[in-house]
């Protein structure tokens, strides 16, 4: 074999072997699921309610991927817990559901967002917090808090997947409103 065909062969090969290994220094390829944009949200209330319908929808794998690489997540922690709210939520078609920016018309985004599930005589049950952050390309999610007044059902906050207390305040009027 000649210098030029061995030079091409080694250029070939090295080529092939970036490919196959995903190259160096490159970002992993996020899998983009055609009902969660993540990707397309063009805000931090449309992120939250991607992820919010990720939970609704019992899709733990990619609410991990949206912590981004760096965050270590339990994956058996994140996916009992969501397979656990989201059989709470959908499991309760006679429960009150109120998204508090929504109802609070604010315009503030940097703060998170608070959604909570009512039972029929109106107490408070279930609540998700969700924190959105941008890196300056996209989104991502900086914690959630899944928080529940039912002796069944944990609550616990991510990344960490750490055990927090059941009750978070918040500044509604539930009688005003009703």
């Amino acid at each position: 074999m000649n210098k030029l065909g061995f030079w091409l062969f080694a250029g070939i090969l090295l080529a092939v072997l970036a490919t196959s290994c995903g190259g160096e220094g490159k970002e992993a390829k996020k899998m983009v699921i055609e009902d969660l944009p993540f990707n397309k949200a063009e805000s931090a209330k449309e992120y939250a309610d991607l992820v919010l319908k990720a939970i609704k929808t019992s899709r733990e794998k990619p609410l991990k991927d949206e912590f981004g690489p760096e965050t270590a997540v339990n994956i058996v922690q994140l996916n009992r817990i969501v397979s656990m709210y989201s059989s709470g939520i959908g499991g309760r078609k006679d429960w009150d559901f109120h998204d508090f920016h929504e109802l609070s018309k604010s315009t503030d985004q940097s703060q998170g967002f608070d959604y909570a599930w009512l039972d029929q005589k109106g107490r408070l049950g279930i609540q998700i917090f969700i924190k959105p952050a941008h890196d300056g390309k996209a989104y991502h999610i900086e914690s959630m808090d899944f928080r529940s007044r039912l002796d069944v059902m944990e609550s616990v906050t991510f990344p960490t997947g750490e055990s927090i207390e059941n009750y978070k305040k918040i500044n509604y009027d539930w009688v005003e409103k009703k």
